[in-house]
């Protein structure tokens, strides 16, 4: 029987112009068993492919539950899919390290610094679960030291206006203390008896006249000086100003996440779609924009105050981010508006993304402490490659928004 299989499947590996490889050769030889109805050999591609493995990788392999070759095609495609190219990665890794340093104040936290380094060395550290999660509490730590910092700030800017009211105060009680001598020795003037001047009468008033201009002189002075100190303290508060208001300026700029929402900011959108950008530009990767734009946003705050529309804007930012993981990125753009990037999707695919959160959105109550309210948005959608540029990109998703709101409302518009 042994004899005749092994005689068999040579002939067939002959015939079918294929070489005696382990691979072949164990194929055909379980091919020809088959035919002579012994079911004792199966041939298994998994198997096959395991005995080339290490220990390490064919328990992975066993992990994965993979029954067939072609169902490790398929895990093999879709790693290569969900994997970052080097370039992605160090871009994502500028973004991530600029967030986690804080924007104000130069206070180093450790922990931060290490894992910037640490990730600096290794890119790659990026996709571990357990380094997001630490990324994800030490932002809040980056907050926390931007708020202390704002703090610490703001109480040297009030000291400092106390200051200058104290001295502003000072040079005010010194001029009516000096007005007040000026009128006493006014008033010893008018009150001299002319008629029945001598001598020492001359020699009073010569003594009061020397004491108006001494007062003069001492008060004066001291006005002077009182000045100059506060030219100083002012000077000195106008520079700490300046100095404050440039490094919120700066980290207002810098800034890629919005507190409220926790979405990346319009600056994380231009880094992120400018990468985004350079992939599509060499590889032609298709991506898609889509401008979201809550309807009637003003009416909310003037109804229900600032806090009701601060809690639907929270709300909707969690709803868009829920419903486009893993298929896109989400971005607070300004205001009651947003922005959601689909790489890898076409109009049709977005477009289908888009209704599905719309319907969602429109069926949704939206909770502010013993409110219920329903909220809907309008969107505009637009297509990389439709288009020339990232500028012309964003501007026509704008219109096709501003489009969908004349249209009137709670719709997506292509």
């Amino acid at each position: 029987m042994i004899t005749t299989l092994i005689k068999n499947t040579f002939l067939n590996l002959n015939q079918n112009g294929l070489k005696a490889t382990p691979y072949e050769y164990n194929k055909a030889f379980c091919d020809e068993a088959k035919k002579l109805g012994n079911k004792e050999y199966i041939f298994n591609e998994v198997d096959m492919l395991q005995e080339g493995l290490s220990q390490k990788n064919s328990s992975k392999l066993q992990d994965l539950n993979i029954k067939n070759i072609d169902e490790l095609l398929t895990h093999i495609e879709n790693s290569f899919e969900n994997s970052m190219s080097n370039e992605e990665l160090h871009g994502l890794l500028e973004i991530v390290r600029n967030s986690l340093r804080p924007s104000l104040g130069t206070v180093v936290h450790d922990e931060i610094e290490t894992l910037n380094n640490d990730i600096k060395q290794d890119p790659k550290q990026l996709l571990d679960t357990n380094i997001q999660t630490k990324m994800h509490d030490l932002f809040k730590v980056r907050c926390e030291l931007d708020k202390k910092a704002m703090t610490s700030q703001t109480k040297q800017l009030v000291k400092m206006l106390k200051s200058v009211a104290n001295e502003f105060t000072n040079t005010l009680n010194v001029t009516n203390s000096s007005n007040d001598k000026v009128l006493e020795i006014r008033e010893n003037i008018v009150n001299l008896n002319t008629e029945s001047i001598n001598d020492q009468d001359i020699e009073n008033i010569k003594d009061q006249m020397l004491s108006v201009t001494k007062t003069f002189e001492e008060e004066t002075s001291k006005f002077t000086k009182n000045l100059e100190k506060n030219s100083t303290t002012i000077d000195s508060m106008t520079k700490r100003i300046e100095t404050l208001e440039k490094n919120l300026k700066e980290a207002k700029q810098d800034s890629i996440t919005d507190f409220m929402t926790g979405l990346m900011t319009r600056r994380g959108f231009e880094q992120y779609i400018d990468m985004l950008d350079e992939s599509f530009i060499s590889n032609k990767e298709e991506y898609c924009a889509v401008f979201f734009d809550i309807d009637h946003f003003k009416k909310v705050n003037d109804t229900y105050g600032h806090d009701a529309g601060d809690s639907i804007l929270i709300t909707f930012a969690k709803l868009l981010k829920i419903e486009t993981l893993n298929v896109g990125e989400v971005f607070r753009f300004g205001g009651e508006e947003f922005v959601a990037i689909f790489p890898k999707k076409n109009l049709a695919e977005s477009l289908e993304i888009t209704e599905r959160i719309r319907k969602r959105v429109e069926k949704s109550k939206f909770i502010h402490e013993n409110l219920k309210l329903k909220i809907t948005f309008s969107a505009g959608i637009a297509q990389r490659s439709e288009h020339s540029d990232v500028d012309t990109l964003i501007s026509s998703a704008d219109g096709l928004l501003y489009k969908a709101k004349q249209e009137g409302r709670n719709r997506v518009v292509s």
